[in-house]
């Protein structure tokens, strides 16, 4: 093949992609018409309803519990011994969890 009629095809390639490019944009914007005079005879048929919000009632604000109850601690206590359970690959009753302490965050 020589020079000229691979430059020939590559010609031909890069406009029959530039035609069929040309030809989904028409598509789209055919698409996009239709679409947009559809909606708007959808909009023409709903008629709109005034709603009036009504006002919500929030529930009283709470005080924080500086002190957690008691069976907190003691959920908090498990779920920690099975985590670390979990982490060590050990059985629970392996090792015992004798003080949980909070580190600040920076």
């Amino acid at each position: 093949m020589r020079i000229d009629q691979s430059l020939l095809v590559t010609l031909i390639g890069m406009a029959v992609v530039f035609i069929g490019l040309v030809i989904l944009i028409f598509m789209i914007k055919l698409l996009s018409l239709v679409m947009e005079r559809m909606d708007s005879r959808r909009r023409r048929k709903v008629t709109p309803v005034a709603v009036t919000p009504k006002p919500i009632q929030l529930p009283p604000p709470r005080a924080f519990d500086t002190a957690p109850a008691e069976e907190d601690d003691t959920a908090l206590v498990a779920a920690i011994t099975a985590a670390l359970a979990v982490m060590l690959e050990q059985e629970p009753s392996g090792f015992v969890v004798r003080r949980i302490r909070r580190i600040p965050l920076r």
